[in-house]
């Protein structure tokens, strides 16, 4: 644990926060101290949701500590069951219960034969993992657990179908990139078999057995869970979203080769509609910082097809290799870190003509009086409520040069 002005990545119950709640029938109980309820409010007020996240704090005080927290926990759970009994439940600890040591299985396998609700012990631990792995995790548990029965079932849709997975609350454009993907899958005749969790019940993951592959709008959050499809369901994957012209080409080819369809045709009359003269753009630095899908993506975008002279950077590390592949052989400088303070001082050293990255680079941006755009989470909650254009496939593109060219001033 460390204290800092900003952190990229929340703790491991908000990782866990955001699968759930973007579920329909999923309820989150956290178990913690006081002040560990934050979710609520942040969810509520990012997305302006029109009803109350499902998401709930079993608040552990002294008489807990010294009486032990199952009690508090079972009662918790008992009220969570008899507002909504036709909802799962997911239980997650926050980092300071971690310290207790305290093994509450017994408590959940009680409370899950009396009641006969099913009951998920998050699988993330509140001190080594944080947002984007807890999230995986969580993710990766949710859909074992309601396909773990259809494991035999092997029975493809007729028609080519697809499911959509790793887009939740709180994700950088989450809406709009589905929204891209959604149209781009009906103009290539894909059926849309799941989109998962975004506004998924978990009937919904019970369905997933049955697309011909699936794809990616998060591989933060998804890849875990496309490699067990893969391997449990033979369903191949595309990792990568489509973020630039080209990527989109070898997205929509790629496709393509999985259901042994030739799209050439289509990508030639997308690109003929696309009025992209990317030759305007030249001799501008720009740095990068973010996520690998979104910041990864323009940077490689920016590097490749238009030619900028690009500083790229993301706080995943685990994800580095992968960025650094995406990001492309034209980038100056690559800065792996999850310090904001260094990367501010990045900023401050090449002084780029503009910065693409979180609230933080936005925000630091807007000090020094650099052009500034947020294209990667975590963004501020205004950010998230209103409506923005998605940077994904070829309308994607047009969009951000569009946005590009209006912060450069050319």
């Amino acid at each position: 644990m460390k204290t800092a002005n900003w952190l990229y990545e929340g703790p491991a119950f908000w990782g866990v926060s955001r699968i759930t709640a973007s579920m329909q029938d999923a309820q989150l109980l956290i178990y913690g101290a006081m002040g560990d309820s934050y979710p609520v409010s942040e969810l509520s007020l990012a997305y302006k949701l029109p009803d109350i996240p499902k998401v709930r704090t079993a608040h552990i005080g002294r008489r807990e500590l010294s009486e032990g927290t199952g009690s508090k926990i079972a009662g918790c759970l008992e009220k969570i069951h008899a507002q909504y009994p036709d909802d799962f439940i997911v239980i997650a600890p926050t980092s300071a219960m971690s310290l207790l040591k305290e093994d509450i299985s017994h408590l959940l396998g009680n409370f899950t034969e009396k009641n006969k609700v099913k009951v998920i012990n998050a699988p993330v631990h509140p001190l080594h993992d944080l947002e984007y792995s807890a999230s995986e995790k969580i993710l990766l548990a949710l859909i074992k657990e309601f396909t773990g029965q259809c494991k035999e079932q092997r029975e493809r849709s007729q028609k080519p179908s697809v499911n959509i997975i790793g887009s939740t609350l709180l994700g950088f454009h989450a809406q709009e990139d589905l929204f891209e993907m959604k149209k781009l899958m009906a103009e290539l005749g894909i059926e849309i078999n799941a989109i998962i969790p975004l506004n998924a019940a978990s009937v919904d993951f019970k369905k997933i057995p049955r697309a011909w592959f699936n794809i990616s709008l998060c591989p933060e959050i998804s890849l875990a869970s496309l490699e067990y499809l893969e391997k449990e369901f033979s369903q191949s994957y595309i990792l990568d979203a489509p973020v630039g012209i080209e990527a989109t080409d070898k997205f929509v080819d790629g496709i393509g080769k999985l259901i042994d369809r030739d799209f050439k045709e289509y990508i030639d009359n997308q690109k003929n509609k696309i009025e992209i003269n990317l030759n305007t753009r030249d001799n501008l630095k720009i740095l990068v910082f973010g996520d690998y899908t979104h910041a990864g993506g323009i940077s490689g975008f920016l590097s490749r097809e238009l030619k900028a002279d690009v500083i790229a950077g993301t706080f995943l590390a685990r994800w580095s290799d992968k960025f650094k592949e995406k990001a492309g052989c034209g980038v100056s400088n690559i800065l792996i870190t999850d310090d904001s303070n260094i990367v501010n001082d990045a900023i401050k050293e090449h002084e780029p003509d503009v910065v693409l990255g979180t609230y933080n680079e936005w925000i630091i941006s807007r000090k020094l009086n650099i052009p500034s755009i947020i294209v990667s989470a975590p963004a501020d909650r205004f950010y998230h409520s209103r409506s923005n254009n998605s940077f994904t496939c070829y309308e994607g593109a047009n969009n951000f040069i569009n946005l590009l060219s209006s912060a450069a001033g050319k």
